[in-house]
Order: C-alpha cells, then structure tokens, then sequence
C-alpha cells in the first residue's frame, strides 16, 4: 500500500529543512570566497563580476558579514 499523507508531508518537510541547510551553508561559504578573493587581491568589482552581482552587492555582503566595510 503506498505512503500516507502524513507520511508524504512529513518526507517534503524533511527535504524543506535539508534545502534551508544547503541554503545556508552556501552563503557561509560565499562569503569566506569573497574574503579570500579580497586578500588575493580582487577587487569588489572583480568578485561581482564572477559571481554576478553588483559592485554594491558585494560589498554589502562584506558589510553585514565583517562589520567593517572593505
């Protein structure tokens, strides 16, 4: 016999949470890629142009992440 719909929503609110995980993991590693991208010496418009973001993008990201700014 095949899956309740308990069963069913409790699987798609399992994958739901895995989603948000990669989600969030993504942007931890996006933003150490952009630091790291900056210590070599890229500049914030060089970071957006590869990760298809505005100048402003990036370095509001560095912003929120630092506390500083470049």
């Amino acid at each position: 016999m095949g899956q309740s719909n308990d069963d069913r929503r409790r699987i798609a609110g399992e994958y739901l949470l895995r989603a948000r995980d990669d989600l969030e993991r993504a942007a931890r590693t996006r933003i150490q890629y952009i630091l790291n991208a900056r210590k070599h010496g890229l500049t914030n418009a060089d970071i957006g142009t590869f990760l298809g973001v505005t100048e402003a993008a990036v370095r509001r990201l560095i912003k929120r992440h630092t506390g500083g700014g470049n």
